[in-house]
């Protein structure tokens, strides 16, 4: 685990605005990156959610990056921390659960409001 303090000076020193802890595929192995591109603002019928828990399973390390995009993961729990146009039946600070195709062993993901 890297601490708190550690993971600050991480962030400030990536290239790009708006990073995140994640897993992300790299290479044929999924590696904990302090770099990855958080989401900016949920789509159209989508939550943002603050991931509290995530899991990996074994397809997870089967999945190319092509395939499974570059965060691993597809189940999670958290927090909706916004959601976008034509979301009915979630708010703001719920705590929701489900999957995110786009990984969900990340700080924040956006995934479908189904």
């Amino acid at each position: 685990t890297v601490p708190d303090e550690t993971a600050i000076s991480l962030r400030n020193n990536c290239p790009q605005w708006g990073a995140m802890k994640a897993a992300v595929r790299t290479g044929g192995s999924i590696r904990f990156s302090a770099c990855a591109k958080a989401p900016r603002k949920p789509g159209t019928n989508e939550v943002l959610v603050s991931v509290r828990a995530a899991g990996i399973n074994p397809i997870d390390y089967k999945l190319p990056k092509l395939l499974g995009g570059p965060v691993a993961g597809l189940d999670l729990a958290g927090v909706a921390v916004a959601v976008g146009h034509g979301v009915k039946g979630f708010k703001e600070g719920d705590e929701v659960f489900g999957f995110a195709k786009s990984g969900s062993v990340a700080e924040q993901v956006s995934a479908a409001a189904q």
